[in-house]
């Protein structure tokens, strides 16, 4: 009977939220609208697509374990990279100041040997350049992307050529520029967005639709009306609760079909230990959309604070561009590694095989935990307060 009761309640929630055009279309459309957009102008995707100009020279031809490099090449190219070979090291920098070019990449002569020496006697990792104008915009992305791409070709199969050889492999930072052998990943913009728009679709709904929701009913004396009923605060808490995770299983939902039809994501995202990262940063996530509503008196300032943690959580917590690996002041990177989307973002994608900041195991669960624990304390203090009526 208490059961039925809650559900009626939370579908009387729901069935408010999307009779208008706003709360349907935020909640359940844009979600789906950004990762189409974001995937067709990333990767070219049902679009022309933006491609970076590469240049590439070689001080020595590659021969034995050196031929992996150029597959790595040729496996972005044409896109996201458009690459372009040179002779000599003056003619690609001209092309670089002169934005004939976004990025240029040298590798050194030695670097075959160094690369069998490398995996082999665990010597000093082999290094290739890369050149950028970091006043350019594209010329700073295409840096970026190019250097998680070397990183996930050292992480992922370094390790399976260290472990074949029977060495103990050690990680080695981007900036180290390490290439190891690679026959078979391959970035894709589908892949490394799809957790980053989950996360955004969850994030929208515990900003605004938790806070705003609960102070408006409060405000509006709806709290008022239900408890002259038999509802009491916990059943409209769980009705209300029940309807925020409908939402977030309905918008999810719709974007792992257009991820697993359109775009074909990997297929790591149907099991269990991503689903299972999904419903963590779920409940992190509308836990902190609680704490706001305890402290928020006006459903508008739950909204102005909403958007706030909104732009915050998914720019600095790196949903779209590796933030961290940017040249940022040490004080505001300090503040995106103390942000909890940072590592359900990254956990997420490290289950699809991208470790774009080489985060342990432990980091990943650790600052959201704090965050989870925290923000539901401060809720739980106030608990009578914010389901309380005016």
């Amino acid at each position: 009977m208490v059961a039925m009761k809650i559900i009626k309640l939370a579908k009387g929630f729901f069935i408010n939220e999307i009779r208008e055009f706003n709360g349907f279309f935020w909640t359940f459309v844009f979600p789906a609208v950004l990762y189409f957009i974001l995937v067709s102008v990333f990767s070219g995707v049902g679009s022309s697509g933006i491609s970076f100009k590469m240049g590439v020279l070689a001080d020595e031809e590659l021969t034995g374990l050196g031929s992996i490099l150029n597959e790595v090449l040729e496996q972005v190219s044409p896109e996201p990279f458009n690459m372009i070979n040179y002779e000599n090291m003056e003619q690609m920098m001209d092309d670089l100041k002169f934005n004939k070019i976004d990025v240029g990449v040298r590798i050194p002569a030695g670097t075959s040997s160094s690369l069998t020496k490398s995996i082999v006697f665990h010597q000093e990792p082999a290094k290739i350049e890369i050149y950028s104008v970091s006043a350019r915009g594209e010329s700073k992305m295409a840096l970026q992307i190019l250097k998680n791409i070397f990183e996930q070709v050292n992480l992922q199969i370094g390790k399976e050529t260290a472990s074949r050889l029977g060495n103990v492999y050690k990680d080695i930072e981007v900036s180290a520029k390490a290439v190891t052998p690679s026959d078979e990943w391959k970035f894709s913009y589908s892949n490394y967005l799809f957790p980053a728009v989950i996360l955004m679709a969850i994030l929208s709904i515990s900003m605004f639709n938790a806070p705003i929701g609960l102070i408006y009913n409060r405000v509006k004396g709806i709290n008022r009306r239900l408890y002259t009923t038999t509802i009491g605060s916990f059943h409209y808490f769980s009705a209300f609760f029940l309807f925020l995770l409908f939402s977030a299983l309905l918008s999810v939902s719709l974007l792992y079909v257009i991820g697993t039809t359109l775009f074909k994501v990997d297929p790591a995202i149907m099991k269990i230990e991503f689903m299972a990262k999904i419903v963590y940063s779920t409940a992190v996530l509308f836990s902190i959309g609680m704490m706001i509503s305890s402290f928020c008196k006006k459903y508008t300032t739950a909204e102005v604070i909403g958007q706030i943690f909104f732009q915050v959580f998914m720019f600095l917590g790196g949903f779209y561009f590796p933030v961290l690996n940017f040249d940022m002041p040490q004080a505001v990177k300090w503040f995106a590694k103390a942000l909890p989307t940072t590592y359900l973002v990254e956990s997420l994608r490290a289950s699809l095989g991208y470790d774009v900041y080489s985060f342990s195991e432990a980091t990943f669960w650790t600052v959201p935990s704090v965050w989870l624990g925290v923000s539901l304390i401060v809720f739980i203090f106030n608990f009578k307060r914010v389901m309380s009526y005016e």
